[in-house]
Formats: structure tokens, C-alpha cells, sequence
């Protein structure tokens, strides 16, 4: 199977052989949401820790940035 890859700053594209058809994907990473709850079980104090630390750094700097509002 040929693939071919080209990419500029703002997109990236994957010619695959024998693809039926375009297929489009959105890849986000490093959002820092901080959603949680009892289901993260193990994981829980750690989120915690996390988002305390992080409305610490929004203090400091002088900001109130809340990640999940930039997806709402």
C-alpha cells in the first residue's frame, strides 16, 4: 500500500491507495480541561491537585482562563 504525506503549518494530508474516499480528522491535544469526577477513580486526587495548582497559576497571573470555554 502507497501512502503519500505532504504538510504545511495548518494542515497535514495522507494520500492512502485504495481509499474509498477523503476522510477528515480532528486531532487535539494539551487542552488542559479539567473534567472529573468519582469515575476517574485512582486518579481522582490527582486531578484535584491539578486543577488547584492551575487556579493558583491563574491568580498569579493575573487571568481566568477556563479551557472548556474555548470548546463551548
Amino acid at each position: 500500500m502507497d501512502m503519500i504525506h505532504s504538510f504545511t503549518d495548518n494542515s497535514a494530508t495522507i494520500q492512502i491507495e485504495g481509499l474509498a474516499g477523503p476522510v477528515r480528522m480532528l486531532h487535539l491535544t494539551d487542552t488542559h480541561m479539567h473534567l472529573y469526577d468519582e469515575r476517574d477513580g485512582e486518579n481522582y486526587d490527582a486531578c484535584v491537585d491539578y486543577c488547584e495548582r492551575y487556579a493558583q497559576m491563574n491568580e498569579r497571573e493575573g487571568t481566568n482562563c477556563v479551557p472548556a470555554d474555548a470548546f463551548g
